[in-house]
């Protein structure tokens, strides 16, 4: 159960970390713009 959990706390981190990228991505995008 812990390493399911540590998982899941992985992958949440990951996808928490891919949506600030392309966050910041985007507003970049759009203030060069």
């Amino acid at each position: 159960m812990l390493l399911l959990l540590r998982r899941w706390c992985m992958v949440l981190l990951l996808c928490v970390r891919i949506d600030g990228w392309h966050r910041r991505s985007s507003s970049v995008h759009i203030h060069g713009g």
